[in-house]
């Protein structure tokens, strides 16, 4: 069969013109614009969990640390910081500071006017860390063990008697010397 052209046109060859390309090419590219937005989204947040979970891992690890430390929980408190990187150099963007404070906690039963006030200490652990956008802070209460006097009131400088004056019982933790 023969094919007839009308008014000068020519016969279709396939392929598309150059708009359609454009088209197409402009639909492709806003797309991946998209994707690679939400991909640099989600790698954002995968950190800043990273970090949030690593910083409360190292604060736990951290308020075990300063429990079993007896120097730490004499007289009426201290305080101090530093960063975790004497840990684990791959930590050391973390920085933690806490503070022990001897507290009054009025227990006091309006019945029995005799009773004394009981005392605790109060922990209050900060850590901060490079994708956080406030520091984890961390607040613990731990008894003060009967026996256990103020520095500036002890006869012996603060220091509690044999067994006492930690948190949690007065036991020697594994491979701790007494004081």
């Amino acid at each position: 069969m023969r094919c007839w052209r009308i008014a000068g046109r020519r016969p279709r060859e396939g392929g598309f013109t150059l708009a359609e390309v454009m088209v197409a090419l402009a639909i492709v590219a806003l797309t991946t614009v998209m994707l690679l937005s939400q991909r640099v989204d989600l790698i954002r947040e995968a950190r800043h969990t990273r970090d949030v979970r690593t910083a409360w891992v190292l604060a736990a690890q951290k308020t075990a640390d300063l429990e079993l430390d007896p120097r730490l929980w004499r007289g009426d408190g201290t305080s101090g910081g530093g960063d975790f990187g004497e840990m684990n150099p791959e930590f050391r963007d973390f920085n933690w500071e806490y503070a022990i404070v001897r507290e009054e906690v009025p227990t006091n039963d309006p019945n029995e006017p005799s009773e004394k006030p009981k005392e605790i200490f109060r922990l209050v652990l900060v850590v901060g860390g490079p994708e956080l956008e406030e520091p984890i802070r961390l607040e613990a209460l731990f008894p003060i063990e009967q026996g256990m006097q103020p520095q500036d009131e002890a006869g012996g400088g603060g220091k509690p008697a044999e067994g006492e004056g930690k948190p949690g019982g007065g036991e020697e933790a594994p491979g701790e010397k007494p004081p």
